[in-house]
């Protein structure tokens, strides 16, 4: 398979604005009309603050699978107009890709062969950071299709592509906050620990196995929760400083106004 079958060129609208790393970042409203790149709520609120604010918020949320990490971290980011990154779904799309590239999980030098010559960007849709590779974003369709479901967990767990992305993901407060974003939600695992140690807040949800499982199904995803727990045993640890949130018998509401409250007094 050729490379330019995987990574068809897009004709992005860039911002002008320099960037010292490797990737670039341009915004659009939506996937239907990328080349209007018009601004939602959040967004046009967040452009309005002076460039040069010295208040800029971190907020780090890491948890089991199922756990509502991204719907938490989602809503949190539009109520307070954050920058918002699922870092999952960038262990998605690198599954993706070496899956269509036919690497095997377990195969290291072949995997890190594959990343090395990718360019990594930042696309915003709306408020959502979304990782792009030599300019192409992937659809929903192609990150939640069974087959990556079933080995993201076990390319996750290779160091080479661990390094690949947390390189990338510890540049996207230079990108938030350069697109004029008053602060960042990132949500995924090692973002506590390993990605953000100093964010501005921390947090580590945990729910009930069963819930999980029930969430899970409910947001038509069929994969192992047990099995990814077991898998990510040793990353899966609420360390000091961070905040342990259990959301079992929560709603969602509810889970965002405990945190709601913390970036409120920050940002007083």
């Amino acid at each position: 398979m050729s490379w330019p079958t995987l990574f068809f060129p897009l004709v992005l609208v860039a911002l002008a604005i320099p960037f010292p790393v490797r990737g670039d970042f341009v915004f659009y409203e939506n996937f239907k009309a990328m080349k209007d790149v018009q601004e939602s709520e959040a967004l046009r609120a967040a452009l309005e603050r002076p460039a040069n604010c010295d208040a800029f918020v971190t907020v780090a949320i890491d948890g089991g699978a199922g756990s509502g990490k991204t719907s938490t971290a989602r809503e949190l980011a539009r109520r307070h107009g954050f920058a918002f990154v699922s870092t999952g779904e960038h262990y998605r799309v690198l599954a993706y890709l070496l899956e269509r590239l036919g690497v095997q999980p377990g195969d290291g030098p072949a995997i890190a062969r594959a990343i090395a010559p990718l360019r990594p960007g930042t696309v915003f849709v709306g408020n959502q950071g979304h990782l792009s590779l030599d300019g192409r974003i992937f659809s929903e369709g192609e990150l939640r299709s069974p087959a990556v479901n079933r080995s993201v967990a076990r390319y996750a767990q290779l160091p080479e592509l661990r390094r690949f992305l947390q390189d990338y993901q510890r540049t996207l407060p230079r990108v938030a906050r350069s697109a004029n974003f008053p602060g960042l939600v990132l949500e995924g695992r090692d973002m506590t620990s390993v990605v953000f140690p100093d964010a501005s807040l921390r947090y580590f949800l945990t729910v009930d196995a069963e819930e999980r499982v029930r969430r899970r199904r409910e947001e038509g995803i069929c994969d192992d929760v047990a099995g990814r727990d077991a898998q990510d045993r040793e990353r899966l640890v609420c360390l000091d400083g961070v905040s342990p949130i259990d959301g079992t018998g929560r709603t969602l509401e509810e889970v965002v106004a405990l945190l709601s409250r913390d970036v409120e007094e920050l940002l007083r």
